[in-house]
């Protein structure tokens, strides 16, 4: 059975907005399933043939996000974030069959948040980003738990994150963005550079003398 993923984004546009052309529906295959992540009245959930199907804690509205989803088999992951019961500390964490898997700890100055999921054989990949005590988000993915940073943590680092990995034999693949600090007559600017990481070594992609902004997904 093919099993097809959408993800979505919604956008409000007020009344100045210029119409967009209309988005094609593209038709599924009889015998395929639609897979849909996203959240509901602060409840993490993913709608399968549009039945859905709640992954967070829906008794105590936890203000929960599910940002991707995955389906190896049988099995469906969820990525994103969910906060305690008890506080708005947020963690990082993957649903699996609806069971959570938490990779971060509860910690008002972190807001982690996962973005995107790979698995590859018994091993779960799960990429996005944690900010560290100075309010710094590092580009990270966990696997199997376990974190991997791809940017600094110093109080001179800028801004990253990952938003797509993927796993290749044994290379791993994370694509996403840095801010870096460009200077010229004017003065220092931190701007947004796309790049990926290949087994943790960075490749950029644009031109780093510039200053446009660009990242990668």
């Amino acid at each position: 059975m093919k099993t097809f993923f959408l993800f979505l984004v919604i956008v409000t546009c007020f009344a100045a907005c210029k119409k967009s052309p209309p988005i094609p529906i593209v038709p599924v295959p009889a015998g395929s399933s639609v897979y849909v992540a996203g959240y509901e009245n602060k409840v993490a959930k993913y709608w399968k043939n549009s039945v859905s199907v709640i992954v967070s804690d829906s008794a105590n509205r936890t203000n929960a996000l599910a940002n991707c989803i995955i389906v190896v088999g049988n099995d469906v992951y969820i990525g994103g974030y969910e906060s305690e019961t008890a506080s708005s500390n947020i963690i990082a964490k993957y649903w699996k069959n609806g069971k959570g898997v938490n990779l971060t700890v509860p910690n008002p100055a972190t807001s982690p948040e996962i973005t995107f999921l790979a698995v590859s054989g018994t091993d779960v990949y799960a990429a996005g980003y944690e900010q560290n005590g100075n309010n710094i988000e590092v580009a990270r993915y966990w696997k199997n738990g376990t974190p991997v940073s791809l940017t600094v943590s110093a109080s001179t680092s800028r801004n990253a994150r990952i938003n797509g990995i993927n796993v290749i034999d044994n290379d791993v693949y994370a694509a996403g963005y840095e801010y870096v600090l460009r200077t010229d007559l004017s003065g220092t600017y931190a701007v947004l550079v796309a790049k990926y990481w290949k087994n943790g070594v960075d490749i950029t992609l644009n031109d780093t003398q510039d200053f446009t902004t660009s990242h990668a997904s």
